[in-house]
């Protein structure tokens, strides 16, 4: 990506009022918004009319790649400023689009999933897990990136990461590409978070993350759920919802879906909070699922230390 070194000159918004830009975009040559730049400037004037901001903003390389193959030479940043009496002007900066920067890397998307499929998974703690990310990306140069992971202990409500791995790589024409984790970490019982975060070059998209659970193993204390919607070997719809018993002590639950009537072979699955004990398949659940092919699945409760309290017996499901 770009930089861009800019000083806003913003003039005939009064005087003893407060100047305010709440956000940057990126606008194509219609004025349609490409990207938002989520920063505020703000400054007092007193006696003078004139006032400075200085900014430095990185330009997406994918936002220049687009407009590219549009056919599009430019682009431009804009900011509107506004006074404390509500009068504002737009100040604007063209962004000329170069071969050299239609050529930078810049990654477009990235999927998460474990070997084993999905993206939610439950272990014991002598298995053997990775996970894989699915990039595609244009351009070249050197891709930095780093697995990162949120233990048991940080994994809940606004969870605290340490790096697993650090990557660097240089990658030479556009395409897609497979990033393969270390062996995940197993030891503690609970739930842990994982993602990776793209370093170089900037990615200005929301991080996708998976979730996985290790339990102790499942002992002859657990109890058996039997009140649970759809009825075995139904067929599924649009709109079905998969409900069942609330499990006092249970801090979790996972639905999980199975190619067989085996626990080894899961398709898919989801991690569900305390008291939820209803829910449809996400959309990214339905992705996994194959037309005309029949399914089972069951749901689990887990405790805060991942043992399991309570499981369904498998179940058919028909996916038309």
């Amino acid at each position: 990506s770009v930089q861009l070194k800019l000083v806003w000159q913003v003039k005939n918004l009064g005087v003893n009022t407060q100047v305010t830009s709440f956000e940057g975009r990126f606008v194509d040559v219609q004025g349609n918004v490409l990207y938002r730049v989520k920063k505020q400037l703000r400054k007092n004037i007193s006696n003078n009319r004139q006032v400075s901001f200085k900014e430095n903003v990185q330009v997406p390389s994918r936002i220049a790649y687009q407009q590219f193959k549009k056919n599009n030479n430019r682009f431009f940043y804009e900011r509107r400023y506004t006074n404390t009496q509500g009068t504002s002007e737009v100040a604007r900066t063209r962004v000329n689009i170069r071969s050299d920067v239609t050529n930078q890397l810049n990654v477009n998307r990235i999927a998460l999933q474990f070997d084993t499929g999905g993206v939610t998974s439950i272990v014991q703690t002598s298995s053997n897990l990775r996970a894989r990310a699915e990039l595609s990306y244009s351009g070249r140069g050197i891709l930095q990136a780093r697995w990162l992971i949120a233990y048991p202990e940080s994994s809940t409500g606004r969870a605290v990461y340490s790096t697993l791995k650090n990557i660097t790589m240089q990658l030479s024409a556009t395409g897609n590409m497979r990033i393969q984790s270390p062996l995940l970490p197993v030891s503690k019982i609970g739930q842990y978070r994982l993602k990776l975060e793209i370093i170089q070059p900037l990615f200005n998209q929301s991080l996708p993350e998976i979730i996985y659970y290790v339990q102790a193993k499942v002992n002859n204390s657990a109890q058996l759920m039997t009140h649970l919607q759809p009825q075995d070997g139904v067929k599924f719809i649009s709109n079905m919802w998969f409900s069942w018993e609330n499990i006092g002590q249970a801090t979790a639950y996972q639905l999980e879906i199975y190619q067989q009537n085996n626990i080894k072979q899961r398709v898919t699955g989801m991690l569900l909070d305390k008291g939820k004990t209803s829910t449809q398949l996400s959309t990214i659940m339905l992705t996994h699922l194959t037309k005309n092919t029949l399914y089972y699945w069951r749901i689990i409760a887990l405790d805060d230390k991942g043992k399991v309290l309570a499981y369904s017996q498998n179940r058919q499901l028909l996916f038309p």
